[in-house]
């Protein structure tokens, strides 16, 4: 194909540069796959994710890397982290609340609102997400 993949190590900036290298040649990917008939190819749920989770990927890479500054100052990185918080929630509008807040809608809900603890996020949500990828 004339493309290595980046090293796998266990660094997170090497698992946002391996997923980007992924996305970036899925559909060579997929067809060298179909090619040579593997049993062990990637599903499309594994693309769709893949594609899903990316973003957020990258947002926390940017931040760790920041982190990793040796200049930074302990309020810079709790700034750094709490800017990516806000950023994380706005990507894939999860809701957060008071318990009050979560008990009222806790009746409300069905089965397209997923909740854990104070925090929740729709299925609707999710899926203006992934369609947000274009993929």
């Amino acid at each position: 194909m004339g493309s290595k993949c980046p090293k796998d190590t266990s660094r997170w900036a090497h698992f946002q540069a391996q997923l980007e290298w992924l996305l970036q040649r899925r559909v060579q990917l997929i067809e060298w796959v179909e090619k040579r008939q593997l049993d062990s190819a990637p599903t499309t749920a594994f693309w769709i994710i893949a594609a899903a989770i990316n973003p957020l990927a990258k947002a926390c890479c940017e931040t760790l890397v920041a982190l990793q500054h040796r200049d930074i100052a302990l309020s810079q990185q709790t700034s750094r982290i709490e800017a990516l918080v806000a950023n994380l929630l706005l990507m894939i509008d999860i809701q957060h609340g008071d318990d009050n807040q979560i008990m009222v809608r806790a009746d409300q809900m069905d089965d397209t609102v997923f909740e854990f603890e104070l925090w929740s996020i729709t299925i609707d949500a999710v899926l203006l997400h992934v369609k947000d990828q274009g993929t």
